[in-house]
C-alpha cells in the first residue's frame, strides 16, 4: 500500500493507493529495510517503524508481490548475517 507523508495509508479509491508491480515494491522494501524511510504517494520521504509486511491476497497480483517480497527480505538476511 501507498503512505501519506503523515504515514496514513492512501486510501483503497484513490488512484495509486494499492501497489501492483513487483518492482516498484521491491524498490521500496529495499530502500526501506537499509534506510528506515519510505517514500511517499506525493514523493517524498517518510521515517517508517515496523516489524511486520503485509501482501494483500484481495488482488491478483499478490503471488508475484509475495515472491518479490521474498526475495528482497531474503538478500536481506544475508547481508546481514555476512556483515
Amino acid at each position: 500500500r501507498a503512505y501519506r507523508s503523515d504515514g496514513s495509508l492512501v486510501p483503497r479509491g484513490e488512484a495509486g493507493a494499492v501497489l501492483l508491480s513487483a518492482g516498484e515494491v521491491a524498490a521500496r522494501l529495499t530502500r526501506w529495510l537499509a534506510s528506515g524511510r519510505m517514500t511517499t504517494a506525493g514523493g517524498g520521504e517518510m521515517r517508517l517503524a515496523g516489524q511486520t509486511l503485509c501482501v494483500h491476497g484481495d488482488s491478483g497480483h499478490a503471488v508475484r508481490l509475495a515472491r518479490a517480497v521474498r526475495t528482497v527480505v531474503s538478500r536481506h538476511e544475508r547481508r546481514d548475517t555476512d556483515a
